[in-house]
């Protein structure tokens, strides 16, 4: 069973449970969804007149990565976390390229 598969499980088991407050089922269920890795949306940021390609969070739309375009030979990337550190949704950089 792949972890996705267990979280899928766990807020199925959490939503049929009648002895859980509301509340805390809806937040459980909500912290269990994010542990699910999404892959980022793209973005572009204008800043400091250089166009770059921003790796946005699929949750909140923090930025969570960017390359620079004007970079020809070796393009600069940030690190590519595992988590949003604004909303804490896992992110899935299988496939994401940074190429325009």
């Amino acid at each position: 069973m792949t972890t996705k598969e267990r979280i899928e499980n766990a807020i199925r088991h959490i939503q049929t449970a009648t002895d859980v407050d509301p509340w805390a089922m809806e937040t459980a269920v909500e912290a269990l969804k994010r542990m699910i890795p999404i892959k980022p949306k793209e973005g572009t940021d204008s800043t400091w007149s250089i166009r770059s390609k921003v790796a946005l969070c699929p949750k909140c739309e923090a930025d969570i990565g960017r390359v620079l375009w004007i970079v020809i030979n070796d393009a600069e990337v940030k690190e590519k976390v595992t988590y949003c550190g604004a909303c804490g949704q896992a992110i899935d950089w299988e496939g994401w390229e940074w190429d325009e």
